[in-house]
């Protein structure tokens, strides 16, 4: 085993233990989906997620929600199953963002925060059933900062404007 192997493993525990049932890929077909087009022109290298804890999980978290469908993973998977690798994408970040916020890293999350967006401009119109779910995810990390900011803040009430 390699080290994309040996991340793999250790990410699917670290995604385990936030309560998710991982379907593990392959190094195979990690390293395939990684290398393939995307219609978003997103060029994420091997090598930028192998070097981040948060991308690794939310590829492995993508790539397993994939594999939970069906979808065959390789080089192709992004272009000819879009619909799907888009929801895949979302419950990824779902996971990558609740794993930032257990693990404090504040700042990873703001940089991230902006892929959480009900108006995303390259969303195709035939998927705007899909929007739905990202209005979902911003709650749901809307309440989890909420929580995170109290925990860290001590309870110093809430400001008015913040649901």
């Amino acid at each position: 085993m390699g080290r994309l192997g040996e991340r793999i493993r250790a990410v699917a525990e670290a995604l385990r233990e936030l309560g998710y049932t991982v379907e593990e890929p392959s190094e195979e077909e990690f390293s395939e989906y990684m290398s393939g087009e995307t219609p978003t022109g997103d060029r994420t290298t091997l090598e930028d997620v192998l070097a981040n804890d948060f991308l690794m999980v939310h590829e492995v978290a993508e790539l397993s929600e994939l594999k939970k469908m069906g979808v065959q993973v390789g080089r192709d998977t992004v272009v000819e199953h879009y619909p799907e690798v888009y929801r895949a994408h979302l419950i990824a970040l779902e996971y990558e963002l609740t794993y930032a916020l257990r693990k404090g890293a504040l700042e990873w999350f703001w940089r991230r925060l902006p892929a959480v967006s009900v108006e995303e401009p390259w969303l195709p119109r035939e998927f705007s059933h899909l929007r739905g779910r990202l209005e979902s995810l911003c709650s749901s990390i809307r309440r989890r900062l909420l929580r995170l900011l109290e925990e860290r803040c001590g309870s110093l009430g809430r400001p008015k404007d913040i649901p």
